[in-house]
């Protein structure tokens, strides 16, 4: 997230310096991608909860057995 964060704003400030963009365009490219960001997460935010849950319990076994092969430091 810092990283897009970062880009984002890396990107609207040179756009600006270069003189191919009015800051109005580049604050409303921001606002409108927060925008969508947002209502992505609105709409899917319950279907990922359930991909991640069962993501979770499928690893659980295989994190188990790889935990159970580490050998204590010598």
């Amino acid at each position: 997230m810092v990283a897009g964060s970062v880009w984002a704003l890396g990107m609207g400030w040179s756009r600006m310096y270069l003189g191919v963009h009015y800051p109005s365009d580049v604050l409303a490219g921001w606002l409108g991608s927060v925008g969508w960001v947002s209502g992505l997460h609105v709409v899917f935010a319950q279907e990922l909860r359930a991909v991640s849950a069962e993501v979770a319990r499928v690893v659980a076994p295989v994190r188990q057995w790889y935990q159970s092969r580490k050998r204590p430091a010598a």
